[in-house]
């Protein structure tokens, strides 16, 4: 950002933050490839998504605009609106270079009362795969803040809402299953996607157990189900194998200390 209205060409974004203009940079079209496939796979599941809406705080001089927001449903007369409060907005998203900072912008969000923010991360020098933090509001004490609920790649962030869209029930409508999610005492309702991923389940009719899954993604800090469940394996598998081994290295030492009694071939009948 540049904090500098008098660099503001006649096409330059810019934000209002409690009556300073705020200059917003130019994206490159690394940023701009992330956007619009975020925005596509959030408005082919039936999502009023938009890159850049406006959002206005509580004074006329105080707006923000994030890369992507989710509206719960559009404005009355939408031709003469630019910007909306933060109550109607289900969800916004930032994308961001790795190790770039937006708590600030997350704090700001909070504070409005949307439930969710998602942080698509680039890596860095821009190839590789973005990765999506997917933040959920909670009430701890007086001030509403993020915490991070999920971090998968986008391409399984893309295949996951895919995959709630083929499932959806006729009768059921896109945004209720996928943006009401359950509630805790003190917590916004949230996107399913975020907290719970749609369940596999197995040939043999047994579903793969969600919590457990979503524990060991945190506990490895994995950027996705899959890479949870892969080094899960792994370190399963390693664990039993130093298991095995000490187990027959304890065995060899036994028998070398004459533990075991063993008798001499002509001594057996």
């Amino acid at each position: 950002m540049i904090d500098d209205g008098d660099r503001l060409g006649p096409d330059s974004p810019y934000e209002m933050h409690d009556g300073k203009v705020v200059a917003l940079r130019l994206t490159t079209f690394r940023e701009k490839e992330l956007t619009r496939r975020l925005v596509s796979a959030l408005h082919a599941v039936g999502l009023e998504a938009f890159q850049r809406p406006g959002i206005h705080g509580d004074r006329p001089e105080d707006w923000r605009l994030p890369d992507v927001g989710v509206v719960m449903e559009l404005p009355p007369d939408p031709a003469g609106c630019t910007s909306l409060p933060g109550e109607a907005f289900r969800l916004v998203a930032e994308v961001v270079a790795e190790g770039e900072e937006c708590g600030e912008r997350m704090d700001w969000y909070a504070r409005r009362g949307i439930p969710e923010c998602w942080v698509v991360v680039m890596p860095r020098g821009g190839d590789g795969e973005a990765v999506v933090e997917i933040h959920r509001r909670v009430l701890r004490g007086e001030r509403p803040r993020y915490e991070l609920r999920r971090r998968a790649s986008l391409s399984q962030i893309e295949n996951d809402l895919s995959s709630w869209h083929i499932g959806l029930a006729t009768s059921s409508p896109v945004t209720t299953i996928l943006m009401e999610g359950g509630t805790n005492e003190g917590e916004d309702p949230v996107t399913e996607l975020a907290i719970r991923p749609p369940v596999e389940v197995a040939e043999d009719g047994v579903a793969l157990d969600q919590d457990l899954l979503e524990e060991a993604q945190r506990q490895i800090q994995a950027t996705s189900p899959t890479a949870a469940m892969n080094e899960a394996l792994r370190r399963l598998v390693e664990t039993e194998r130093a298991k095995r081994r000490a187990a027959g290295e304890r065995l060899r030492q036994m028998v070398a200390e004459g533990a075991f009694n063993f008798p001499d071939d002509d001594e057996v009948d």
